[in-house]
């Protein structure tokens, strides 16, 4: 869903996360490339695994919105994550690794992220096929960018804190202007 830059200039910090996780109902798997400053979802992609081209998708689509590379990088430790990154953004990033410890990752941003989806989806009882995954992904991203104030940056949206300025203000329900300007965004 890349942002056309002239309709919404967005500033994004040079620290990004990114991971990925498996979609309940489809068992698909969804990769995303998150910014740490704003806490903007920059780019996802889904695919059967957590695969080297599904991961290059998603941080290709991150580097359409963002129109930069990240200065630091982190991730899990999957290679496909790894060798991905290597690929799209090239040696002039830092790709930090923090392993994962038990069930979760040290990646506490993107982990709160998948886990805001995984209620989302349990609310939805799962989701029943790809095109649905899809879709449904699509609006809670807008959701997530757009909709949802963020305690930890004193109750902005990420779009807010990326430099979206009045949104909510001009559009008390950002839905409103969501759904028609959907047209300036590519899906994932």
């Amino acid at each position: 869903y890349a942002l056309k830059q002239g309709i919404f200039p967005l500033t994004f910090g040079g620290l990004w996360e990114a991971d990925g996780t498996y979609i309940p109902g489809v068992r698909d798997c969804l990769v995303i490339a998150k910014d740490l400053k704003t806490g903007f979802v920059l780019g996802g992609a889904i695919g059967e695994t957590e695969d080297e081209d599904v991961c290059a998708t998603a941080y290709k689509e991150a580097l359409s919105v963002a129109r930069k590379n990240p200065k630091i990088l982190r991730i899990d430790g999957g290679s496909a994550l790894r060798s991905a990154a290597e690929k799209v953004f090239g040696k002039n990033v830092k790709i930090v690794i923090n392993p994962r410890i038990g069930r979760m990752s040290q990646n506490q941003s993107i982990e709160a992220f998948f886990s805001n989806l995984e209620v989302f989806f349990k609310i939805r009882r799962g989701l029943h096929s790809k095109n649905h995954a899809l879709t449904v992904l699509r609006g809670f991203i807008y959701h997530w960018n757009f909709v949802r104030p963020s305690q930890t940056f004193g109750g902005k949206t990420p779009a807010e804190n990326a430099g979206l300025k009045y949104f909510r203000i001009w559009y008390p329900n950002p839905w409103v202007l969501l759904i028609p300007v959907s047209y300036t965004h590519l899906t994932l």
